[in-house]
């Protein structure tokens, strides 16, 4: 029995295909997502004060997970619940804090563009101040960890991944940074809403993970949170210099963003040439 003239080889390397939510369902989780956005404050605020920020993240999370659940998702996949190495923890944690500082910058130059109006600008340091140290449990929980967690995961998760299986991957960015962006209700700051969302889009889908974004969100979010609570402290007489922050800290984050930015990339789940 003569042999095959051609040998067989095995298989090529699978690729990953990417998660193709129904576009019908990424249209319910929007509008699911932002009925309970609207409805959260009517119905928390009255009775749960600084734990409304915890209780409505996970009623997002709840509402949408179930939704998708029962229309037989994965919930690891469609929310890009994926694990990153050490490797990638190691650079990306120190980017989270440089960006932190970055976006700072950028909120407070554009404020001089576009000025917060006073009665907003009061209404937000009143929503965030924490009296005691139980709210200020509640507001680190609801907006440092579990806000993040919940937007990312179904937003760069769900809605990005829709977007990437039908568009490129700037266009799935871009998208949903601009969806991520209205959604949020703040016109005075959409510009740097735009800009934040397309840089931890980014990395969600560089790294094929929300971890990473999760992780920008998260350190912006409490960076935030600590200027806001912690008043005239000594560490911000060191970090604000003649109405600004300090030049220092700026060359630091820059210093520390163009390092672990370039580790990031090098170590990305994806072909960089792809984008």
């Amino acid at each position: 029995m003569t042999e095959p003239e051609h040998p067989s080889e095995p298989p090529p390397e699978s690729v990953k295909t990417p998660i193709r939510p129904d576009i019908w369902d990424i249209l319910m989780v929007c509008w699911m997502v932002l009925s309970l956005v609207l409805a959260s404050d009517r119905v928390f605020e009255p009775w749960a004060g600084k734990f409304k920020y915890i209780l409505s993240e996970l009623l997002q999370i709840l509402v949408v997970g179930s939704y998708l659940y029962l229309r037989n998702y994965s919930l690891a996949e469609i929310f890009r619940w994926r694990k990153l190495p050490f490797s990638v923890w190691k650079y990306i944690i120190p980017l989270a804090l440089g960006l932190a500082i970055g976006f700072d910058a950028l909120d407070r130059a554009m404020n001089l563009i576009i000025p917060l109006p006073l009665e907003q600008m009061n209404k937000l340091l009143e929503a965030l101040h924490a009296d005691n140290f139980t709210q200020l449990g509640a507001i680190v929980l609801g907006i440092g960890i579990f806000a993040p967690w919940v937007e990312e995961s179904i937003f760069r998760g769900m809605v990005q991944q829709g977007w990437e299986a039908r568009r490129t991957p700037v266009q799935a960015v871009l998208g949903t940074a601009f969806l991520f962006a209205l959604i949020h209700f703040q016109p005075w700051q959409l510009v740097q809403l735009l800009i934040f969302s397309v840089i931890i889009g980014y990395w969600a889908w560089l790294m094929d993970s929300i971890i990473p974004a999760f992780l920008i969100h998260s350190a912006n979010n409490l960076f935030s949170l600590a200027l806001i609570n912690e008043g005239t402290s000594k560490w911000q007489r060191y970090y604000i210099w003649e109405g600004y922050i300090h030049p220092l800290w700026l060359l630091g984050s820059a210093v520390v963003i163009v390092w672990s930015w370039r580790k990031c990339m090098q170590l990305g789940m994806r072909n960089i040439n792809t984008i």
